[in-house]
């Protein structure tokens, strides 16, 4: 029988992660559903034992794909959705843990509401790996609209795969929010909802592709911005960082799309955000701008702006 359920897991260095990961899909109460796809960066003898072990105790459960080199998270993710079987897809970092019941209701809730594409909900910070306790997370009670703005899904959501067909795969340009682009293209085309159940526990030690030193999560951030016209939340700071993206193709494989496959109406869609949000984004920035440099007067601003 063909899985409804298949998660997304991309494994770098995993061997920390990796046994406790294992050890509790099977308390899934949807595990007769669920198939986990993993695919495996630069793996260790480790790693692969432990995936191997899993399949063996577990027929059908598990897929994996093995990546000689490392590759960006966002690449990976579409490794695992070429290799998946299921009808939905569910995120799942190798970090993370669901609560049991996350599988069931995200999937129940799609099964009976097919005017939703999306399903999400709230979740705990945890600062380390197995623990349960620690701050909520709950964007559920958000504006719609803002899901078009900024990343209101987090960590656990899932999605149906028709949506592929018109929201397209994640742009592997991305290293740090892959997820926030797919998310914003996936809401143009479908509506979603949030579950009243706690669905995880989201590792936040400073270690993460967004909260790690060397995370590119602000230039690709604003990127993204810029590609969807979030002009109010635009820093330019980072303008010449962005260059080294392409803000209007998606990277799959090998091939650059368009972004107006996937947004039909992408130009009005700038025009109209244009006019609402610009000059809102440009005072903003002036204003923080001058209030770090010390800016006084008319003058100051002058010479700010245009040299002494």
């Amino acid at each position: 029988m063909r899985p409804t359920v298949s998660t997304l897991t991309s494994c770098f260095h995993g061997e920390k992660y990796l046994p406790l990961f294992l050890e509790k899909l099977p308390e899934q109460t949807a595990f007769d559903r669920l198939e986990v796809v993993i695919d495996l960066n630069e793996p260790s003898d480790e790693e692969l034992r432990l995936v191997r072990e899993f399949q063996e105790k577990y027929p059908g459960h598990l897929k994996y794909t093995v990546q000689e080199k490392v590759i960006p998270y966002s690449a990976s993710w579409n490794n695992c959705i070429r290799n998946a079987s299921g009808e939905y897809l569910a995120i799942w970092n190798i970090d993370d843990l669901r609560t049991p019941r996350s599988i069931e209701v995200q999937a129940q809730l799609l099964d009976e509401r097919p005017d939703i594409g999306i399903v999400h909900g709230r979740y705990k910070v945890v600062p380390t790996f197995g623990s349960t306790e620690g701050p909520y997370r709950d964007t559920t009670k958000l504006p719609k609209s803002e899901a078009t703005r900024r990343f209101v899904f987090g960590p656990f959501y899932m999605f149906r795969r028709s949506l592929l067909d018109k929201a397209g795969m994640l742009d592997e340009q991305f290293r740090s929010s892959a997820d926030l682009d797919h998310c914003i293209r996936m809401v143009l085309h479908a509506d979603f909802a949030a579950v009243d159940e706690d669905l995880g526990y989201y590792l936040w030690a400073g270690e993460g592709l967004s909260n790690n030193p060397n995370s590119r999560i602000e230039v690709e951030n604003f990127v993204i911005r810029m590609r969807y016209g979030i002009y109010d939340k635009l820093w330019y700071y980072y303008l010449a960082a962005a260059s080294e993206y392409d803000m209007y193709k998606v990277l799959n494989g090998n091939e650059w799309v368009p972004i107006t496959r996937y947004v039909p109406d992408h130009r009005k869609m700038l025009e109209e955000r244009y006019a609402r949000w610009f000059d809102i984004g440009l005072v903003r920035h002036l204003a923080f701008k001058a209030k770090k440099e010390n800016w006084s007067g008319i003058k100051g601003v002058w010479n700010g702006l245009f040299g002494k």
